[in-house]
């Protein structure tokens, strides 16, 4: 359980604060280092980690998983509107280049639809 070896870490952490030379708690953070920010997550939920619930635990525990379908489809909307400008600049580059940028009414409507897009 990392939360614990993390709550231990930050035990040890505010341990050596108080008395940098204490060799107990050197000991003791050296130990649990590596977790120490699995325990500062329930810093959101507690004031101190060491007198967390198991409710707080759970809370901790869950906030460090992202929500994945909005990721998902997040992902694949940036997608899409990078191929899409992609798109209209090689329409409107083969269109300048040929002289035809004037004559061609459609692309001034795609290009003015798509201003608010990101």
């Amino acid at each position: 359980m990392r939360i614990g070896s993390g709550i231990e870490a930050h035990a040890a952490l505010q341990a050596l604060r108080a008395d940098p030379a204490d060799a107990v708690a050197q000991a003791r953070f050296a130990a649990h280092q590596a977790d120490l920010g699995y325990g500062l997550l329930l810093l959101r939920y507690v004031g101190d980690p060491s007198a967390a619930s198991s409710r707080a635990d759970r809370r901790g525990r869950v906030s460090t998983v992202p929500n994945v379908p909005v990721l998902f489809w997040s992902f694949r909307v940036m997608v899409g509107l990078g191929l899409f400008f992609i798109l209209l600049f090689a329409t409107a580059f083969y269109l300048s280049a040929r002289h035809r940028f004037e004559q061609n009414a459609g692309s001034c409507g795609s290009r003015s639809s798509s201003l608010p897009l990101p």
